[in-house]
């Protein structure tokens, strides 16, 4: 019998004012993606960095990038509207069966990919990298800045009542259709966006687990906790007021401004994602469908949204060996 092929990857990455990280990102993408993909189950597909409004030569590299390497898929934004907005916009024309968040910087190596691609394999939707979880490593990075993210973690954990000990660690993997839903509305286009990720994922039903990772931390990065802290702080305030509070999934506050982006590797605009959810039907729906596997309720969570247009039907197979849940050939994929 042959074997399905490996389910395949779209490495997500939100770049402002990167010229300086920006190429040894591409030569990561280029040296070892490929091969750090196979050894976790998977097949890499493209690389989407998503040019969130720079103004440095950001975007004059991306397009030589572009040009020269087919893997790289160019996402414009229009101006510097946030990494959570950025990551949406990426998501929203990935093509890979599975989407890694991460970095520029690779603050966490490729290689931690394994470790996630496992969680999943057990049965986790979504599997986040952590850096205070047992297993982790952390070097190189300041004692205020671990304070700061101590406090901050405090403050997520008793006003949105999630548990995980670190929700910002920008290293996560998850399947592309659910996260296509989870993103599809945004309350946090800034730093904050994965705890609203994360609290939409548990009204949602889906299981996220917590997985150590390597994070080499880097003095050139564009997150700067002191003056990021306050906007942040904000952000959890209005999340746990609009998501724990009501327990349903609230539509973004400035829903008609929402962009994809541009996807310039495509030369069009993307077709917008359709805002108007049923959320108290997608948490049932999700929830009735666990048996299935994960990409099985990623498809669920689209279906149950109400979009009969954008679905499409996956067959699901079991994970063969160290191969994470499959699904059939994607159309246009």
């Amino acid at each position: 019998m042959k074997a399905a092929p490996a389910p395949s990857l779209s490495i997500v990455i939100p770049a402002f004012n990167e010229e300086q990280r920006l190429p040894r990102l591409i030569d990561e993408l280029e040296t070892s993606a490929e091969a750090t993909a196979a050894q976790s189950g998977l097949s890499f597909l493209e690389g989407v960095i998503v040019d969130d409004g720079s103004t440095d030569s950001t975007a004059d590299l991306l397009r030589e990038a572009a040009a020269a390497h087919p893997f790289v898929r160019l996402v414009s934004g229009n101006g510097n509207r946030g990494k959570g907005a950025a990551i949406a916009a990426g998501v929203r024309v990935a093509r890979g069966d599975y989407a890694l968040l991460t970095d520029i910087d690779l603050s966490t190596p490729l290689s931690d990919l394994s470790r996630l691609a496992r969680a999943v394999r057990e049965g986790a939707e979504i599997a986040i990298g952590s850096r205070v979880v047992g297993g982790s490593v952390v070097k190189d990075a300041p004692a205020h800045r671990k304070r700061l993210g101590q406090g901050f973690n405090l403050i997520v954990r008793t006003l949105t009542g999630l548990g995980f000990g670190d929700t910002q660690c920008g290293f996560k993997l998850v399947a592309t259709a659910a996260a296509r839903e989870l993103l599809a509305v945004q309350i946090c286009r800034g730093w904050a966006y994965d705890v609203e990720l994360l609290m939409r994922a548990r009204l949602a039903g889906l299981e996220v687990v917590e997985v150590p990772v390597t994070y080499v931390h880097d003095s050139r990065s564009q997150m700067k906790t002191v003056s990021a802290s306050v906007p942040m702080l904000l952000d959890v305030i209005e999340l746990s007021l609009r998501l724990r509070t009501r327990g349903r999934l609230d539509r973004s506050a400035d829903e008609p401004d929402r962009d994809s982006g541009r996807d310039t590797d495509a030369g069009r605009d993307q077709p917008r994602v359709d805002p108007h959810r049923q959320g108290e039907q997608l948490v049932e729906g999700a929830r009735g469908e666990r048996q299935l596997g994960a990409l099985a309720r990623a498809e669920r969570l689209s279906e149950l949204a109400g979009d009969g247009d954008r679905r499409q039907q996956h067959g699901v197979e079991v994970g063969v060996e160290d191969r994470l849940p499959a699904t059939s050939p994607r159309d246009g994929a």
